[in-house]
């Protein structure tokens, strides 16, 4: 056993589970690594500049919803990065981790900018009614906006910004607006009030009209498993709307896309939304740490590609700690 894989965790905290807060098994991930001949160790994310780190060194992580611990890890993993360490998945990947504008500016490096996507702050976004709005921090449909009319646009990107300020920005700006409309101007600086106007970071993504449904799809090595989420009635989005279906039978354009964005990653596991119109199929968002492992444990059947195309193959669940293992040890 010459490989070595050591395990990031903060106080017992191995992401993710089914939900955000979860953490893996520790003892099942170690027992499935070591099945795939492989030892592993956990190391504590506090201490982590403290390990012996080579260039042989390989780490494997999740990621955080809390955004101090998230902002550690990515700092730590470009310095676990520039010693030539590996860390799985690597420090670009976890900056995509719940950043729609770092995914979008990826997807553009990666030739994959079929759709229009533009990462702007939310004061220099204009009202377009065939533009889909996104807060760029977070996954999911929250933050997630259309509009018909330019009243409706700026009512809901106020509301993302109010719903974003920090607390010491938001005390500044109201500040200034009380100097500006209560006291007459008095002390007031035009300068001062742009450069704290409460502004927020938007992904601006060409509209896709007439959805029905799009599709969850979670790739681990050369296994593909893929969920169909409708649309709720009176909305565009799917994410969130619990309209979940487990497909037998997925378009081979969703698959085909899977695969290619999945390539041009290099990771040995992904999470991609994605939507088909009119035969072709665009990747919404992605993700590489810490995605929602649903659409994995509740498949029943599995796509492969094979000689000749894709194959529907039976699925028997397996624990989530064995899927992680398999596809980071295939990685390396």
């Amino acid at each position: 056993m010459n490989r070595k894989v050591n395990i990031i965790e903060h106080e017992g905290f191995v992401g993710q589970g089914l939900y955000p807060w979860d953490s893996l098994d520790k003892g099942l991930i170690i027992k499935y690594f070591y099945d795939f001949d492989v030892d592993a160790v956990f190391v504590c994310l506090d201490e982590l500049e403290c390990t012996d780190i080579s260039t042989e060194s390989v780490f494997f992580t999740g990621s955080f919803q809390n955004s101090c611990l998230k902002k550690i890890l990515e700092d730590k993993a470009y310095f676990i990065e520039s010693q030539g360490a590996t860390i799985i998945p690597r420090y670009e990947l976890l900056l995509a981790h719940e950043n729609k504008g770092f995914q979008s500016l990826m997807k553009k490096r990666l030739g994959c900018d079929d759709l229009n996507e533009q990462y702007l702050s939310s004061d220099a976004a204009s009202f377009d009614k065939n533009t889909v709005y996104k807060e760029s921090a977070g996954a999911g449909s929250h933050g997630v906006f259309i509009s018909k009319d330019s009243k409706g646009f700026y009512k809901k990107k106020q509301k993302v910004e109010l719903m974003n300020s920090q607390l010491n920005r938001l005390i500044k700006s109201s500040k200034l607006w009380i100097k500006q409309n209560l006291l007459n101007g008095w002390r007031f600086n035009t300068s001062m009030a742009k450069y704290a106007y409460n502004s927020t970071p938007l992904v601006l993504q060409d509209f896709v009209p007439d959805l029905e449904c799009d599709y969850k799809v979670l790739i681990f090595g050369e296994l593909f498993f893929v969920l169909k989420r409708g649309v709720k009635k009176g909305d565009f989005r799917a994410s969130g709307s619990s309209l979940f279906e487990a497909v037998s039978e997925c378009p081979f354009e969703i698959l085909d896309k899977s695969k290619n964005f999945f390539t041009s990653l290099n990771t040995p596991y992904a999470s991609l939304d994605i939507v088909i119109s009119k035969g072709k199929a665009f990747v919404i968002e992605f993700q590489c740490a810490h995605f929602g492992p649903y659409t994995y444990q509740t498949a029943q059947v599995v796509y492969k590609e094979c000689e000749g195309g894709w194959k529907t193959l039976p699925w028997v669940s397996r624990p989530l700690e064995w899927i992680y293992a398999k596809s980071v040890c295939d990685f390396l």
